[in-house]
């Protein structure tokens, strides 16, 4: 029993082809499947369209009118056109000695006997694979019972209309062509000689398109051959039926199709450059043609047709005379180069080729118009290709709206807050480091600063005595600080001319903290007036994760105020400092008319609930280093004395509440930090943005989310229709998550926060659906 082999081209875009190998018996499904991969290789096809060029270019006596002439003698075009073909065929050879393409080759010689039938099916639908010499492939060499032929991905079985008697006559129609320059009475000679082989044969010598078109309908036909001139131009081949008129197999769609149906087994056309005939006609699913897919010097022409005729009418196996007759060319290549070339056969994968016998209706065989009596090999079940098709296409996108609409709904329900705000943490990290903000300037207390205090008997309220308030005012207000900022609580004054000190500050801000539910707000010297001060709330938003992060900042909020301020510590501060900034064109203006952006119940990652109503956020975009900072007893001590003037003129001095206060995390988890860091960290980001134009961090409109998200989801399902290999599926995969991650940190380090934890999962997951879909498909056939 004979062999089948089936080569069937994926490309890979940019990176070359992935071959499918397929062996079995004829008429038997498929035994051995393997794949393998082949890479570009742009020096082949140069080299192809070199030698297609010169061959073109040597003005052979050929069924093709001549489009240039080449000049010089003809001993060294014919010697040029020689070593062009050489390259190729060397080209071809190292190109399939690749290491990618080495199991192919192994399995091949192991499962295929040197005694064996073999066909061997090229399948692919890419001119330049067509046209290169596959009989030059070392293979072929070995396996002198083995020819190929060329086939289209797509295949049909056309069943034929039944017939109403039984024949034993081969019924075959000969169109004879525009002679113009060539020979065709020699091929009318082969067909008469082929009565004797019992063929019925029918001339049309340069018919009209009408008596063409109607002997296609007149009666079934077994084979039909077309000798005289052809060309491809394009795609599209086209015939040239006598000296005024030309045809193309669409302008005979219709009797061609009705031929196919009434069982027309084999298209011969003797005739130059029928790789466009044979595509036409492949649409028609017609069983078998042998064309010749450059122009063909009339003598090679005549010869081939004599050869394939004989050896097919004797009994030889479609591709096994085809093989032989292309071969015996070889005799003629010294004066026609490359004549072995030209002739190849194009195979309908879904049908068995038949023999003469066959035809005829003989030995169990096809009888005259009908269908075959054994089933044809079982076309390869459809595979996972690397081709987007219409269906492919609708099915991701369909499946990317499922999972995006289950990833968005799960998203507002919060579940992907922790995961998302982690994310946060980790862009921000990554940021490019920024200098710290040198406007600002933090007093520090610690142990050591209380400790300074007590050893000069001064009676300590909290962290700060009043002694060393009085001190601490006196140093710095000759200097000119921009805005003070008391970051402390205090409930009483103990020293008579604290009061008059604070007063003689200009512009000074003090804190009060506001409680939940009915406890009382806690404020700095409650019940105690003085005429230049100025309360902002100190409240910080703590996420409820596991670091307790802050990561949001109230500016203000509405209602009734409930420490005589419905704004924020920081915010008050920004406004003051702004208001006296030079040349700043924010002079007098609020920090609400920076255009911040305030946080919703759906804002970038965060869904938030009762906690965000009444409250103007927004999202702390902290610096990577904190502000300057000096502790209290240097600057009382009169050690900075000489830098005091850099340290204060013109800043924003805040004085921290000092030893036991509570501390948070910020994104950086570089430790903890005590509110008034955090509370400068805000103050800087506002002066910041409308000084420096430093980005604020803002979020998309949740429609523009859900698109974003939506384009990913799409991404991931066509990653699985284009890459086949699990492999490369696995490495491309990881490098489009690179790019969504590295699309995210760009936006962000521009001030934009978008979804990076839901793009990735929608990612993954309608890459994970097709696949499994594609699985389900694979196994149901």
């Amino acid at each position: 029993m004979g062999k089948r082999v089936v080569l069937d081209f994926d490309e890979i875009p940019n990176h070359g082809w992935r071959v499918s190998l397929e062996i079995g018996n004829e008429k038997e499904p498929t035994e051995i499947r393997v794949v393998q991969e082949l890479p570009l290789n742009p020096a082949l096809l140069h080299s192809l369209e070199d030698w297609q060029t010169i061959y073109c270019a040597l003005d052979l006596p050929s069924r093709i009118k001549p489009k240039q002439i080449y000049t010089g003698s003809i001993h060294r075009r014919l010697d040029h056109c020689r070593a062009a073909a050489t390259q190729v065929s060397d080209g071809l050879t190292a190109w399939l000695r690749s290491e990618s393409f080495s199991l192919i080759n192994e399995r091949l010689r192991e499962v295929l006997s040197l005694d064996d039938e073999i066909r061997v099916l090229i399948r692919t639908n890419r001119p330049e694979l067509q046209k290169l010499p596959w009989h030059q492939w070392n293979f072929f060499e070995n396996y002198r019972y083995a020819e190929y032929a060329l086939s289209q991905p797509n295949a049909e079985r056309v069943r034929s209309q039944p017939s109403q008697s039984e024949k034993d006559a081969v019924q075959v129609l000969v169109i004879l062509g525009d002679s113009t320059g060539i020979d065709i009475e020699s091929d009318r000679q082969q067909f008469e000689q082929l009565r004797e082989s019992g063929a019925a044969v029918t001339f049309l010598p340069e018919p009209t398109r009408a008596k063409l078109n109607a002997s296609l309908w007149q009666q079934p036909w077994d084979i039909l051959c077309f000798s005289g001139h052809s060309k491809t131009q394009g795609q599209t081949g086209r015939m040239f039926i006598n000296q005024t008129e030309s045809i193309t197999v669409e302008e005979l769609r219709y009797g061609l199709r009705q031929a196919i149906a009434r069982g027309l087994q084999l298209a011969i056309f003797n005739s130059c450059d029928g790789l466009g005939l044979a595509y036409d006609l492949a649409e028609l699913h017609i069983p078998q043609m042998i064309v010749m897919r450059a122009p063909v010097p009339d003598s090679v022409a005549q010869m081939f047709l004599r050869s394939f005729l004989t050896e097919y009418a004797q009994g030889r196996s479609l591709y096994l005379a085809e093989r032989a007759a292309r071969e015996q060319l070889q005799a003629l290549e010294h004066q026609f180069p490359c004549a072995s070339w030209l002739p190849v056969i194009f195979q309908n994968a879904a049908v068995m080729p038949p023999t003469w016998s066959d035809l005829q209706g003989h030995t169990g065989g096809r009888m005259a118009g009908q269908i075959w009596d054994v089933q044809p090999p079982p076309v390869a079940k459809p595979r996972e290709r690397s081709r987007l098709t219409w269906a492919a296409v609708r099915r991701v996108v369909v499946a990317s709206i499922i999972v995006t609409s289950l990833v968005v709904g799960v998203r507002s329900l919060g579940a992907l807050q922790p995961a998302e705000l982690h994310a946060y943490d980790r862009l921000m990290q990554l940021r490019p480091a920024e200098p710290p903000d040198d406007r600002i300037l933090i007093v520090t207390i610690d142990e050591d600063d209380r400790q300074y205090q007590l050893d000069r008997n001064w009676t300590l309220q909290g962290s700060l005595a009043d002694e060393a308030w009085i001190r601490l005012i006196q140093t710095i207000q000759p200097y000119q600080p921009n805005v003070l900022g008391i970051g402390l609580l205090r409930d009483q004054v103990n020293h008579p001319d604290l009061i008059d000190a604070l007063e003689s500050l200009d512009d000074w801000i003090a804190i009060c903290t506001i409680s939940s539910y009915d406890t009382p707000s806690e404020a700095f010297l409650p019940g105690v007036v003085i005429n230049s001060m100025n309360l902002g709330f100190s409240n910080l938003i703590v996420d409820d994760d596991i670091k307790n992060t802050v990561r949001r900042y109230v500016i203000s909020q509405e209602g009734e105020p409930k420490c005589d301020t419905n704004v924020s510590f920081g915010a008050l501060i920004a406004n003051l400092y702004l208001s006296k900034y030079e040349g700043s064109d924010h002079n007098g203006r609020p920090v609400e008319e920076l255009k911040l952006s305030y946080m919703d119940y759906d804002s970038g990652g965060y869904q938030l609930s009762r906690d965000n109503q009444g409250r103007q956020q927004i999202l702390l975009n902290y610096r990577s280093s904190n502000p300057p900072t000096i502790s209290l007893r240097r600057l009382l001590n009169g050690s900075l004395e000489e830098k005091l003037s850099d340290l204060v003129s013109n800043r924003i001095v805040l004085i921290s509440s000092g030893v036991g206060e509570y501390k948070f995390f910020t994104p950086f988890y570089d430790g903890m930090k005590s509110p008034l860091t955090i509370q400068a960290h805000a103050i800087s980001q506002l002066i910041s943005a409308a000084i420096d134009k430093r980005p604020l961090i803002r979020w998309w409109p949740v429609w523009l989310e859900t698109i974003w998200i939506w384009i990913w989801a799409v991404i991931g399902g066509l990653l699985v229709l284009v890459v086949r290999s699990p492999q490369s599926l696995i490495v491309i995969f990881s490098l489009v998550q690179l790019a969504l991650f590295s699309c995210c940190y760009m936006l962000f380090c521009l001030g934009w926060w978008v979804p990076l934890i839901p793009a990735g999962l929608v990612l993954g997951a309608t890459s994970l659906h097709i696949v499994l879909g594609h699985s389900r498909e694979m196994t149901s056939h």
